[in-house]
């Protein structure tokens, strides 16, 4: 049998892509479970608002992110929770949920993969 291929997937909870590319991400590993085996790099990509430019999609703060998710929802039919962006305490940076991710692989990849998906699984309505 030969060496199952290794993937590193490159991901944020509070990207809303990732969260759009989720049931694709895991249609791959149940269909090739055998052949693969996986490893998560968290991404970090809003380190702080102060720091956080996005100059593609005109993103500058919590509000603008909020019409970020719901064009991702849009073209991709994956359903977003906007509120996240929509309340004074709006995520001010995504490390601390990269964080939580890495310390939730210490108890192990179930762990780790339950905790991701409880994360992401926030954003979508009725989650």
């Amino acid at each position: 049998m030969p060496e199952p291929v290794c993937i590193t997937y490159f991901t944020d909870p509070l990207c809303p892509w990732c969260w759009a590319f989720e049931p694709q991400w895991r249609r791959l590993r149940t269909e090739f479970a055998a052949g693969i085996r996986w490893r998560y790099r968290m991404g970090g990509l809003l380190s702080g608002w102060d720091r956080y430019h996005d100059p593609v999609n005109e993103v500058h703060n919590p509000g603008q992110m909020a019409l970020q998710w719901r064009e991702v929802g849009a073209l991709t039919g994956t359903p977003i929770d906007l509120s996240i962006w929509r309340t004074a305490d709006a995520p001010s940076s995504s490390y601390p949920a990269c964080l939580a991710v890495k310390a939730a692989e210490s108890f192990g990849p179930a762990v780790s993969e339950t905790y991701l998906r409880r994360v992401r699984g926030g954003h979508a309505r009725g989650a």
